[in-house]
């Protein structure tokens, strides 16, 4: 008897496509998205200020409400107005205030432990009794990430070089993501967390991130940026990107959800959701930060 395509995938060495078969793959929706989005991206983080803050502050409030419908089942809870107050309130403050002062620092702190506390609270409360401490936990520090990921975007760029920093990010994970994609798809065999994530492959992201690391490397030759701190980040951000993958993944997996997005907030259609686009960048723009932070870079 033959094995039907997902017993067929769950088992074995991840079996490569030809250069024919993914060319021809369904991937019209996705890369229209990209073609209307990408401008709409660029423009914002190039003007900065209020437009690029509006997009942000969006884009992590739409995350952070596709992470709370997956843990509430899509089912509209208290949570869900928390959890859009946190992420834009910590937007909001960072986009009005100098970083730098003190009062904003204390608001910030209070909004952080204060909603942490609340979402843990709505969640464990709300959650399925065999796994309300884990919803409470992956709801309250999950949310509490991407809106503390939203004061860490709006702080990247309005830092000195603060365009050029987000495009060596964005550089470096488009690079990632695509050529770890392609080079699985071509030449993938071994997996490389098939409880996963099982179409990621080692020879997909070894390929990703080495094309990732030439890319950002080029980036910043051609931005005369080849510095110590910047090259740290170039070298390191594959990693990065491939954890806050490999993250999403795995919470994904935990409730049983293929895609992220919410029916009538799918804002990315062919993409799976904001989550499944911004889950590597995440992890690398809060390790750009560290890296630059600990460096003394001015942010």
């Amino acid at each position: 008897m033959s094995k039907s395509p997902t017993e067929a995938s769950s088992k074995g060495d991840q079996k490569p496509l030809s250069l024919g078969r993914l060319l021809t793959r369904n991937l019209g929706t996705r890369i229209l998205t990209g073609v209307l989005l990408l401008p709409i991206v660029l423009i914002a983080l190039y003007l900065g200020g209020t437009a690029f803050s509006a997009l942000v502050i969006f884009i992590m409030l739409v995350a952070a409400l596709e992470l709370n419908f997956i843990i509430t089942r899509h089912r509209l809870q208290l949570s869900s107005l928390v959890t859009v107050v946190i992420v834009a309130a910590l937007g909001l403050i960072r986009f009005l205030f100098s970083a730098s002062v003190d009062s904003m620092l204390l608001v910030y702190a209070v909004i952080v432990g204060v909603g942490t506390v609340v979402l843990f609270a709505l969640f464990f409360l709300n959650g399925e009794r065999p796994h309300r401490l884990r919803d409470a936990l992956i709801g309250a520090l999950g949310t509490v990430f991407l809106a503390h990921l939203t004061y860490v975007s709006l702080d990247l760029r309005e830092s000195p070089l603060g365009l050029v920093i987000w495009l060596l990010v964005l550089t470096g994970t488009f690079g990632m993501d695509t050529f770890s994609y392609i080079g699985g798809r071509l030449f993938g065999r071994h997996r490389l967390a098939p409880h996963i994530s099982p179409g990621k492959t080692i020879e997909g992201a070894v390929i990703g991130g080495v094309c990732a690391i030439i890319l950002s490397v080029a980036f910043l030759l051609a931005a005369n940026l080849l510095t110590v701190p910047f090259l740290i980040i170039a070298i390191g951000l594959p990693l990065a990107d491939l954890i806050g993958d490999l993250q999403e993944s795995w919470v994904k997996r935990l409730y049983g959800v293929k895609d992220s997005y919410i029916s009538w907030l799918n804002i990315m259609p062919g993409h799976g959701g904001v989550m499944d686009r911004i889950d590597g960048l995440s992890v690398v723009l809060i390790y750009t930060f560290v890296v630059l932070a600990v460096s003394g870079y001015p942010l």
